[in-house]
């Protein structure tokens, strides 16, 4: 499984495995005053994001660069921990699965 890896301290690469990539974030707003719609558009043309409108949704594409780990295993990602020696935080939204490095304070 391909995890995003970063460190708490913004240290990069997070760790010697970590390999650099692009992915491509998808931004949805469904709008319904123009002025937001406005602010929105503006902030999209100014950063040459792809806008589009889906189910009344405006919806624009971001790409950006992060590093990603494979780990396949319950026991690589333990022999990760014990390599990188800071505790590992996992989440995972609707695209990407995470690993934090909880090298430093971030609440």
């Amino acid at each position: 499984m391909k995890f995003i890896i970063s460190r708490a301290s913004g240290e990069t690469p997070p760790c010697k495995d970590a390999v650099s990539e692009l992915v491509t974030h998808t931004h949805q707003q469904k709008c319904h005053r123009s002025d937001r719609l406005s602010r929105s558009l503006e902030f999209i043309e100014k950063h040459n994001h792809t806008y589009r409108v889906e189910n009344g949704f405006h919806k624009w594409d971001v790409t950006f660069e992060v590093w990603t780990i494979e780990i396949h295993t319950l026991e690589e990602l333990i022999a990760l921990q014990k390599k990188i020696g800071d505790d590992l935080i996992l989440s995972s939204d609707k695209e990407y699965q995470y690993l934090k490095i909880y090298d430093d304070y971030i609440e």
